[in-house]
């Protein structure tokens, strides 16, 4: 079972990578933001948004 941490990671490997900061500034956020999105950090709604509309991911996906 994955985490919505570990799907983050997954999106930054697949469309950046692996460059934190190239994801980050795909979505207008800083590296660091994506740093702790994958380590710890429940991103907020405006994140996860951000992230749905520039990668065209499936919300339900992210979430669960």
């Amino acid at each position: 079972m994955t985490t919505i941490n570990d799907r983050i990671k997954i999106l930054v490997d697949h469309f950046s990578d692996g460059n934190n900061s190239k994801f980050a500034n795909e979505i207008g956020v800083s590296e660091a933001n994506i740093r702790n999105y994958i380590s710890k950090t429940e991103p907020k709604f405006s994140a996860l948004e951000k992230i749905v509309k520039k990668f065209e991911i499936n919300y339900e996906w992210l979430l669960t």
